[in-house]
């Protein structure tokens, strides 16, 4: 049985962000992370909380006017 596209298990979550299935069970533990459902034996994700989670770390730095950017002023 294949799980729904919208959902996702720890170990594709844990490769999503780049980190190891033992930070995400941590994230878990310690409230952090994406929201998750609880299934007997089984831990899973919705994609769109993924994203939602992801989203919430989207930092925009203000440009940079010519004159900065001219004499090497970072922003």
């Amino acid at each position: 049985m294949s799980l729904p596209k919208s959902l996702l298990t720890q170990e594709e979550v844990a490769f999503h962000f780049g980190v190891t299935v033992r930070t995400i069970q941590r994230w878990r533990s310690d409230d952090i992370g994406p929201a998750y459902l609880q299934y007997p034996g089984k831990v899973m994700y919705l994609k769109e909380d993924v994203e939602a989670y992801e989203r919430e770390f989207i930092r925009v730095t203000p440009r940079q006017t010519p004159h900065e950017k001219r004499m090497g002023v970072c922003a």
